[in-house]
């Protein structure tokens, strides 16, 4: 897939013209006051997005900084501290959530969110949570997990949500923490989700010592999930990866492409660096990392695994859509944890084609199918 059809497959996930905008902001050394003027007397905030409200707290140390007199000022800086605000207890309770886990020989990862806040030099206020994220090794016992929590001296804390591999706990304020086996939207390669374990760092939060993912998984982990559709705009993790960047400058983005490689998350991230050079957030010191992404034999995932992203039909030729059809195929296979056998692509293949004849329901969706 060519850089054009990249970033036309991922088109609704990267940032419109005024987030962008925005985004620039975040990322300058230095704000001119009268760029920031403009683009406040032409940005309603009252209809203004989730994408865009999301980034106002990076921006407002900035403001604050230049000391820019403007009617939106002031509601800036609330948004600012009641992120800070919010921040700070649900920083607070996650920490007391894996330090009692630990306390009864149950690791956990500081993912997202809670990871970036927890690393030096971070301004609390300056990066809206929706919730407290924990990744757990996959030899943990969910209902274990819940038992200690639920029964803890935590405030109030009740079951908000649970599958395969996923607990979800909310607390009389609503804040919420979700405790998971799978940080990426694939599973990769056996045993790759290991590597998040083995090659972990550590940060100090509030004198208590919190295993995070090292620099180069993070920023990994932060593409592929601001890659895709979400409730919340994924244009937030733009700002994350450039406020992590600069309190750690020394990422080895070699590293990067690795990791995607293994996960088979090639496309999205490879669309996401791209991005960022061709808009000047990062240098060229990323292109090795794409060219090694591009060169990989490994198969990756294409967009269709991105949740309601998809490349436009007329871009598809009868051959790829095939291909996806059984591409589609394997990536459950994957999820389920199953072989693959013709049997099973028989029976999927039904499901699909919404039980037509094994035949005709190939020669249909090869010729005719727009989704």
């Amino acid at each position: 897939m060519s850089e054009d059809e990249r970033a036309k497959s991922y088109a609704t996930v990267l940032p419109d013209q005024t987030e962008e905008t925005l985004l620039r902001f975040v990322a300058a050394n230095e704000l001119q006051q009268s760029e920031v003027i403009a683009w406040l007397d032409n940005t309603d905030l009252d209809v203004a997005d989730d994408g865009v409200m999301r980034l106002l707290p990076t921006l407002y140390p900035k403001i604050r900084l230049m000391g820019l007199a403007h009617p939106e000022t002031e509601r800036i800086r609330g948004i600012y501290r009641h992120t800070l605000y919010r921040n700070r207890l649900i920083m607070h309770r996650g920490a007391q959530i894996s330090a009692t886990l630990r306390q009864q020989g149950i690791p956990s990862l500081l993912l997202k969110g809670a990871a970036l806040l927890a690393s030096p030099g971070i301004d609390l206020g300056t990066r809206p949570m929706a919730d407290f994220d924990l990744l757990l090794s996959e030899e943990t016992d969910l209902d274990t997990v819940e038992r200690i929590l639920c029964k803890s001296d935590l405030p109030g804390l009740d079951v908000r949500a649970r599958s395969q591999g996923f607990l979800c706990l909310s607390d009389k304020n609503g804040l919420e923490y979700d405790l998971q086996y799978a940080p990426t939207p694939t599973r990769g390669t056996a045993g790759t989700i290991k590597i998040f374990w083995e090659k972990s760092h550590e940060v100090v939060y509030r004198n208590e010592r919190f295993p995070v993912l090292c620099p180069e998984h993070f920023v990994f982990h932060t593409i592929v999930h601001g890659m895709k559709r979400n409730v919340v705009s994924p244009v937030r993790w733009i700002a994350d990866l450039l406020q992590f960047n600069d309190v750690c400058s020394d990422l080895d983005w070699k590293i990067v492409a690795q990791t995607a490689v293994s996960f088979r998350l090639q496309d999205p991230t490879i669309a996401a660096l791209e991005y960022l050079f061709r808009s000047g957030f990062l240098g060229p010191e990323v292109l090795p990392a794409v060219q090694t992404m591009h060169n990989s034999t490994e198969y990756a995932f294409d967009r269709r695994l991105i949740r309601n992203v998809k490349l436009p039909p007329e871009t598809e030729t009868r051959t790829q859509r095939l291909r996806r059809l059984f591409d589609e195929f394997s990536r459950q296979s994957v999820f389920e944890e199953r072989r693959r056998t013709p049997i099973q692509f028989l029976q999927f293949l039904r499901k699909r084609t919404h039980g037509r004849p094994v035949l005709s329901g190939l020669k249909r969706f090869a010729l005719d199918e727009r989704d």
